[in-house]
């Protein structure tokens, strides 16, 4: 049914966000360029504005070096 699952991806939309919020740690979340989301924590613990960290590249969050030893995976 159309509208139970409309209902499931809202309620499960609501969680991802109350969990983006109200979360203690850092939460950033980035595609293979840049920062594309992050949470409050991620402003405090950074001292980069929301409005900064979004779009900032990966490297400038990152000791020198430690961007390549991450074992990221990206999907397309």
């Amino acid at each position: 049914d159309r509208k139970a699952m409309e209902s499931a991806l809202r309620a499960s939309e609501e969680r991802f966000r109350a969990i983006m919020e109200h979360a203690a740690d850092a939460i950033v979340i980035a595609d293979r360029k840049a920062v594309v989301e992050a949470n409050p924590q991620a402003s405090v613990l950074t001292g980069y504005p929301h409005d900064e960290l979004i779009g900032m590249p990966l490297d400038r969050l990152m000791a020198p070096g430690d961007l390549a030893k991450q074992p990221f995976r990206f999907s397309r």
